[in-house]
């Protein structure tokens, strides 16, 4: 059996990371497409105040098509005020993905998925300056960075 070197990666950020998952998350939007705002804490580009922004917003094109980071069952699909239209994934060993401001979702809740499937296209819904991706990952209910999870972005 080849192992490729993206999965060895991906092996060995869990476990610098002190996570214990088999879990293996790919990018939700084609690796082309950086990063303009990163997790943590920031001045909110909108609403001009310093908070805790949970995930990463990928810069993108409206209609994108977003694809789920790993298999799962889709847990919630429906719309926010702060996140527009948003689609969450529940994953094995105590992971969640949430994917936000997208302008369509062509998935329903209870639906199993599987990583690399078409679930939604991009858009600039909910509070949102720009066209973006927002990807959050949560492990055992709190938010965590995705960019060390994600092994081919």
């Amino acid at each position: 059996m080849k192992i490729t070197l993206a999965l060895l990666l991906a092996a060995f950020l869990f476990t610098t990371n002190n996570h214990k998952s088999a879990s293996v998350f790919i990018s939700p939007v084609s690796p082309d497409f950086e990063i303009v705002s990163d997790f943590g804490m920031r001045t909110h580009p909108i609403l001009n105040t310093h908070r805790f922004h949970s995930g990463v917003d990928f810069n993108v094109p409206v209609n994108t098509t977003v694809f789920a980071a790993a298999d799962g069952v889709v847990s919630f699909v429906g719309e926010t005020e702060v996140d527009g239209l948003k689609v969450i994934i529940t994953h094995e060993n105590g992971f969640e993905t949430e994917y936000a401001h997208l302008s369509a979702f062509n998935v329903e809740t209870g639906r199993s998925i599987k990583q690399g499937d078409e679930i939604a296209k991009s858009g600039q819904t909910g509070i949102a300056q720009n066209v973006v991706l927002h990807f959050s990952i949560k492990k055992d209910g709190e938010f965590v960075d995705p960019e060390g999870f994600i092994y081919n972005k």
